[in-house]
């Protein structure tokens, strides 16, 4: 799954995206980023989430670091010296 977040406070608040999956137990794991606005400018947090056991929907955990997220790297690509990989057959 992935989604995109907005949490609110009185002082400022926080955008950005979640990604995640759920177990055929319904049991769910997030990570996202997020950047902060208004009173959090200038920060931006990484976080990690799931079902929670206190009755609340779900539980997350991070860090806030200051300054901007660094970009993500381009994907990686294989080198013209190695052999074509190709998936198993059935």
């Amino acid at each position: 799954m992935t989604g995109a977040v907005l949490l609110q406070g009185p002082d400022g608040y926080w955008t950005g995206s979640l990604t995640g999956f759920c177990d055929p137990q319904e049991t769910c794991h997030v990570m996202g980023t997020l950047t902060g606005h208004g009173a959090y400018a200038g920060l931006f947090a990484t976080i990690l989430g799931g079902d929670a056991e206190a009755g609340a929907q779900y539980m997350y955990e991070g860090m806030i670091f200051e300054g901007e997220m660094p970009p993500m790297p381009d994907p990686l690509e294989p080198s013209a010296e190695s052999p074509a990989q190709t998936p198993a057959s059935e």
